[in-house]
């Protein structure tokens, strides 16, 4: 087990398929820049990869490569749908 310092106020979570990193839908500990974050069990490191409001149900793909996700409540209404 790998204790990793509090960084996140996650909506949603879900693990890679490389088991070694988990896709974020939330905010930083400070509740600043929403969006997709991927965390790095390993190093710790954490990628902002989609910032936004309103993103929901993200889900990685088989291989990893791909990320799904939906947006609603958005401010801009071109923002909302399914990416």
């Amino acid at each position: 087990a790998v204790t990793l310092p509090p960084v996140f106020i996650g909506e949603t979570m879900g693990w890679f398929p490389d088991g070694r990193r988990i896709l974020i839908a939330g905010r930083d500990s400070r509740a600043e820049y929403p969006g997709l974050w991927v965390l790095d069990t390993v190093t710790g490191a954490a990628s902002l990869i989609v910032e936004g409001a309103g993103i929901e149900s993200p889900l990685v793909s088989p291989d990893g490569r791909r990320i799904a996700y939906t947006v609603t409540l958005n401010r801009d209404p071109a923002a909302n749908g399914v990416w």
